[in-house]
Protein backbone atom coordinates (compact mmCIF):
# COMPACT_ATOMS: atom_id res chain seq x y z
CA UNK A 1 0.00 0.00 0.00
CA UNK A 2 2.94 2.39 -0.35
CA UNK A 3 3.16 5.83 -2.46
CA UNK A 4 5.96 5.50 -4.78
CA UNK A 5 8.67 7.59 -4.95
CA UNK A 6 10.63 8.81 -7.63
CA UNK A 7 14.21 8.44 -6.29
CA UNK A 8 16.34 6.02 -4.94
CA UNK A 9 15.56 2.76 -2.76
CA UNK A 10 16.40 3.93 0.12
CA UNK A 11 14.20 7.30 0.09
CA UNK A 12 11.40 4.84 -0.03
CA UNK A 13 12.44 2.82 2.26
CA UNK A 14 12.40 5.40 4.81
CA UNK A 15 9.53 6.87 3.70
CA UNK A 16 7.68 3.21 3.81
CA UNK A 17 9.27 2.74 7.39
CA UNK A 18 7.71 5.89 9.03
CA UNK A 19 4.32 5.54 7.40
CA UNK A 20 4.47 2.38 8.48
CA UNK A 21 4.88 2.94 12.10
CA UNK A 22 2.33 5.82 11.51
CA UNK A 23 -0.62 3.78 10.72
CA UNK A 24 0.37 0.72 13.30
CA UNK A 25 0.57 3.18 15.93
CA UNK A 26 4.39 2.65 16.62
CA UNK A 27 3.96 6.26 16.30
CA UNK A 28 0.93 7.82 17.86
CA UNK A 29 -1.89 10.41 16.46
CA UNK A 30 -0.45 13.63 18.44
CA UNK A 31 2.73 12.34 19.23
CA UNK A 32 5.52 14.69 18.67
CA UNK A 33 8.63 13.46 16.13
CA UNK A 34 11.88 13.89 16.73
CA UNK A 35 14.01 13.95 13.72
CA UNK A 36 17.03 12.89 14.99
CA UNK A 37 15.84 10.24 17.02
CA UNK A 38 14.44 8.94 13.94
CA UNK A 39 17.46 9.28 11.65
CA UNK A 40 19.35 7.54 14.25
CA UNK A 41 16.69 4.51 14.81
CA UNK A 42 16.82 4.28 10.67
CA UNK A 43 20.54 4.76 10.72
CA UNK A 44 20.20 7.88 7.82
CA UNK A 45 20.59 11.32 7.74
CA UNK A 46 18.10 14.30 8.78
CA UNK A 47 18.15 14.64 4.95
CA UNK A 48 15.54 11.27 4.12
CA UNK A 49 13.61 11.72 7.27
CA UNK A 50 12.37 15.64 6.19
CA UNK A 51 11.47 14.92 3.09
CA UNK A 52 9.48 11.86 4.08
CA UNK A 53 7.93 13.86 6.57
CA UNK A 54 7.04 16.89 3.66
CA UNK A 55 5.25 14.07 1.58
CA UNK A 56 3.65 12.73 4.96
CA UNK A 57 2.19 15.97 5.31
CA UNK A 58 1.05 15.55 1.94
CA UNK A 59 -1.07 12.80 2.88
CA UNK A 60 -2.07 14.82 5.96
CA UNK A 61 -0.08 12.14 8.54
CA UNK A 62 2.03 14.67 9.42
CA UNK A 63 1.21 17.65 10.52
CA UNK A 64 4.63 20.40 10.68
CA UNK A 65 3.67 23.47 12.87
CA UNK A 66 6.83 26.21 12.17
CA UNK A 67 8.48 27.42 15.23
CA UNK A 68 6.33 24.92 17.50
CA UNK A 69 7.44 21.33 15.90
CA UNK A 70 6.18 18.13 13.65
CA UNK A 71 3.69 16.09 14.83
CA UNK A 72 1.71 12.76 13.76
CA UNK A 73 -1.44 13.73 13.02
CA UNK A 74 -4.46 12.77 14.59
CA UNK A 75 -6.83 10.97 13.32
CA UNK A 76 -9.59 12.76 11.21
CA UNK A 77 -12.88 11.71 11.53
CA UNK A 78 -14.47 13.63 8.56
CA UNK A 79 -11.67 12.37 5.96
CA UNK A 80 -12.63 9.00 6.93
CA UNK A 81 -16.45 9.42 7.13
CA UNK A 82 -16.09 10.62 4.05
CA UNK A 83 -14.01 7.88 2.69
CA UNK A 84 -15.99 4.90 4.12
CA UNK A 85 -18.74 6.25 2.56
CA UNK A 86 -17.17 6.89 -1.01
CA UNK A 87 -16.01 2.81 -0.70
CA UNK A 88 -19.07 1.91 0.11
CA UNK A 89 -20.58 3.37 -2.85
CA UNK A 90 -17.63 2.22 -5.14
CA UNK A 91 -17.92 -1.16 -3.73
CA UNK A 92 -21.46 -2.36 -3.92
CA UNK A 93 -21.71 -1.28 -7.72
CA UNK A 94 -18.58 -3.35 -8.83
CA UNK A 95 -19.35 -6.20 -6.98
CA UNK A 96 -22.83 -6.33 -7.67
CA UNK A 97 -22.12 -6.33 -11.29
CA UNK A 98 -19.11 -8.57 -10.88
CA UNK A 99 -21.91 -10.95 -9.12
CA UNK A 100 -23.92 -10.82 -11.97
CA UNK A 101 -21.50 -13.12 -13.58
CA UNK A 102 -21.32 -16.01 -11.03
CA UNK A 103 -17.89 -16.23 -11.08
CA UNK A 104 -15.82 -18.80 -9.29
CA UNK A 105 -13.40 -17.02 -6.84
CA UNK A 106 -12.73 -18.66 -3.81
CA UNK A 107 -9.55 -20.02 -4.60
CA UNK A 108 -8.41 -16.66 -5.54
CA UNK A 109 -9.15 -15.39 -1.80
CA UNK A 110 -8.98 -18.56 -0.14
CA UNK A 111 -5.31 -18.05 1.23
CA UNK A 112 -6.31 -14.35 2.20
CA UNK A 113 -9.30 -15.77 4.75
CA UNK A 114 -6.74 -18.26 5.61
CA UNK A 115 -4.59 -15.67 7.18
CA UNK A 116 -6.99 -13.52 8.32
CA UNK A 117 -8.09 -16.63 10.56
CA UNK A 118 -4.89 -16.98 11.64
CA UNK A 119 -4.22 -13.40 12.77
CA UNK A 120 -7.76 -13.70 14.89
CA UNK A 121 -6.12 -16.78 16.57
CA UNK A 122 -3.20 -15.39 17.59
CA UNK A 123 -4.43 -11.87 17.95
CA UNK A 124 -2.11 -9.77 15.47
CA UNK A 125 -4.08 -6.93 14.11
CA UNK A 126 -1.56 -5.66 11.49
CA UNK A 127 -1.61 -8.83 9.66
CA UNK A 128 -5.01 -8.86 10.30
CA UNK A 129 -5.52 -5.87 8.48
CA UNK A 130 -3.34 -6.23 6.07
CA UNK A 131 -5.00 -9.56 4.68
CA UNK A 132 -8.16 -7.79 4.79
CA UNK A 133 -7.25 -5.36 2.62
CA UNK A 134 -5.97 -8.12 0.64
CA UNK A 135 -8.85 -9.71 0.45
CA UNK A 136 -11.12 -6.83 -1.06
CA UNK A 137 -7.86 -5.84 -3.91
CA UNK A 138 -8.24 -9.35 -5.03
CA UNK A 139 -12.19 -9.05 -5.86
CA UNK A 140 -11.65 -5.61 -7.37
CA UNK A 141 -8.78 -6.73 -9.64
CA UNK A 142 -10.99 -10.07 -10.29
CA UNK A 143 -14.04 -7.66 -10.82
CA UNK A 144 -11.52 -5.86 -13.81
CA UNK A 145 -11.08 -2.64 -11.05
CA UNK A 146 -7.60 -3.00 -10.25
CA UNK A 147 -6.87 1.08 -11.26
CA UNK A 148 -9.95 1.66 -8.74
CA UNK A 149 -9.05 -0.26 -5.82
CA UNK A 150 -5.40 1.56 -5.85
CA UNK A 151 -7.21 4.74 -5.47
CA UNK A 152 -9.17 3.54 -2.58
CA UNK A 153 -5.76 2.12 -1.11
CA UNK A 154 -4.01 5.51 -1.24
CA UNK A 155 -6.64 6.60 1.66
CA UNK A 156 -6.74 3.12 3.32
CA UNK A 157 -3.93 4.41 5.79
CA UNK A 158 -6.66 6.51 7.24
CA UNK A 159 -8.88 3.72 8.27
CA UNK A 160 -6.40 1.51 8.91
CA UNK A 161 -4.98 3.74 12.35
CA UNK A 162 -8.30 3.76 13.77
CA UNK A 163 -8.47 0.45 13.50
CA UNK A 164 -5.51 -0.42 15.28
CA UNK A 165 -6.19 1.70 17.81
CA UNK A 166 -9.49 -0.29 18.84
CA UNK A 167 -8.59 -3.65 17.92
CA UNK A 168 -7.90 -4.40 22.07
CA UNK A 169 -11.42 -3.17 23.10
CA UNK A 170 -13.34 -4.47 20.12
CA UNK A 171 -10.66 -7.92 18.96
CA UNK A 172 -14.29 -9.92 18.76
CA UNK A 173 -15.60 -7.94 16.53
CA UNK A 174 -13.28 -8.06 13.94
CA UNK A 175 -14.79 -12.11 13.82
CA UNK A 176 -17.19 -10.67 12.44
CA UNK A 177 -16.10 -8.68 9.51
CA UNK A 178 -14.13 -12.02 8.58
CA UNK A 179 -17.41 -13.91 8.30
CA UNK A 180 -19.06 -11.36 6.52
CA UNK A 181 -16.16 -11.78 3.98
CA UNK A 182 -16.85 -15.22 3.97
CA UNK A 183 -20.43 -14.46 3.11
CA UNK A 184 -19.21 -11.65 0.53
CA UNK A 185 -17.66 -14.93 -1.55
CA UNK A 186 -20.45 -16.66 -1.19
CA UNK A 187 -23.09 -14.68 -2.10
CA UNK A 188 -20.94 -13.31 -5.50
CA UNK A 189 -20.34 -17.17 -6.43
CA UNK A 190 -23.96 -17.48 -6.05
CA UNK A 191 -25.50 -14.06 -7.70
CA UNK A 192 -27.42 -13.23 -5.10
CA UNK A 193 -27.15 -9.34 -5.91
CA UNK A 194 -29.72 -8.12 -2.88
CA UNK A 195 -28.20 -10.27 -0.23
CA UNK A 196 -24.69 -9.00 -1.50
CA UNK A 197 -25.97 -4.96 -1.14
CA UNK A 198 -27.49 -5.59 1.69
CA UNK A 199 -23.87 -7.13 3.30
CA UNK A 200 -21.90 -4.63 2.20
CA UNK A 201 -23.89 -1.77 3.66
CA UNK A 202 -24.59 -3.84 6.97
CA UNK A 203 -20.15 -3.87 6.78
CA UNK A 204 -20.47 0.01 6.47
CA UNK A 205 -22.55 0.61 9.53
CA UNK A 206 -20.89 -1.87 11.47
CA UNK A 207 -17.75 0.26 10.91
CA UNK A 208 -19.58 3.75 11.36
CA UNK A 209 -21.81 2.99 13.95
CA UNK A 210 -20.57 0.59 16.11
CA UNK A 211 -16.80 -0.15 16.03
CA UNK A 212 -15.87 3.51 14.52
CA UNK A 213 -17.85 5.00 17.55
CA UNK A 214 -16.66 3.01 20.17
CA UNK A 215 -13.24 3.45 19.63
CA UNK A 216 -13.81 6.91 19.48
CA UNK A 217 -15.33 6.97 22.75
CA UNK A 218 -12.72 5.08 24.21
CA UNK A 219 -9.08 7.05 22.89
CA UNK A 220 -10.93 10.37 22.26
CA UNK A 221 -7.25 11.96 22.43
CA UNK A 222 -6.45 10.04 19.14
CA UNK A 223 -9.62 12.26 17.24
CA UNK A 224 -10.10 14.91 16.00
CA UNK A 225 -13.37 16.37 13.93
CA UNK A 226 -15.30 13.99 16.43
CA UNK A 227 -18.77 15.55 15.20
CA UNK A 228 -18.38 13.84 11.80
CA UNK A 229 -19.73 10.67 13.27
Amino acid sequence: MSIRIRENTSKQRVFDEIMDRIQYLQMKPGEMINEKQLADELGVSRTPIREALILLARENLISIYPQKGTYVSKVDLKRVSEMLYLRTIVEVEILTEFAKTKPRIHEKVEKTLMLQEYALKVDDVVEYIKNDYAFHKILFVAAGHSEIWEVIERILMHNTRWCVIGWRSSRKDFETTYQEHKDMVKYIEEGKLDELKALIKKHQDFHMKKYLTKTVSEHREYFENIDAI
